[in-house]
């Protein structure tokens, strides 16, 4: 497997020429497009994504460790592939819509505006978890553990307490709509 260290990839299509399968170590790569590849068993460790296209990317094996993703696409991907030995990421301002977090320990995680249009977390662990600023219109969350986790400023919150954990959760006053609905509750200003 090819290591690479603290190089950068600009404006590359993965597409037109598959990324070299290896481990990648404080990389950066910006504006690249690995949409609808396959790129199984990388090892990505603080590494840099900044304006990439993700989207339908399968990564079934891969890690993703201490990295950062900003501006990114990532459309329907699937999660629950990528190996969940130290997973942790930064999501800042990325389209996660009609993602799959299914059983995903995302509690090394964070999230600051980004949307998750139809996502679901189904069995995730997002205790811990900040998700600042947030969109989740249509998002589904079922059996997830959302202990101790922060969705300040988060909208179209649509979460069944008698589902999931939310002990020392803390949501937007404005949210609790989204807590209460199932129990026929209307929350007015």
């Amino acid at each position: 497997m090819e290591y690479y260290c603290e190089e950068d990839f600009e404006n590359k299509d993965f597409r037109d020429k598959k990324l070299m399968k290896g481990e990648y170590e404080a990389c950066r790569f910006v504006n690249c497009n690995f949409q609808d590849q396959h790129l199984s068993g990388y090892l990505f460790t603080e590494c840099e994504f900044i304006e990439c296209d993700f989207s339908n990317m399968r990564w079934k094996g891969s890690k993703i460790q201490d990295a950062y993703f900003s501006a990114c696409k990532m459309l329907g991907l699937r999660f629950e592939e990528l190996s969940d030995f130290n997973l942790s990421f930064q999501a800042v301002d990325c389209r996660l819509d009609h993602s799959s977090f299914l059983n995903t320990n995302l509690s090394h995680c964070s999230f600051k505006d980004c949307s998750f249009k139809e996502a679901d977390f189904t069995e995730a662990n997002l205790s811990k978890v900040s998700l600042l600023n947030c969109d989740f219109q249509n998002a589904r969350f079922e059996h997830c553990d959302l202990s101790s986790s922060i969705w300040t400023d988060s909208h179209n919150i649509h979460i069944d307490p008698r589902l999931n954990q939310i002990k020392g959760a803390s949501f937007p006053k404005s949210q609790l709509g989204g807590l209460l609905a199932v129990f026929g509750i209307k929350v007015e200003d």
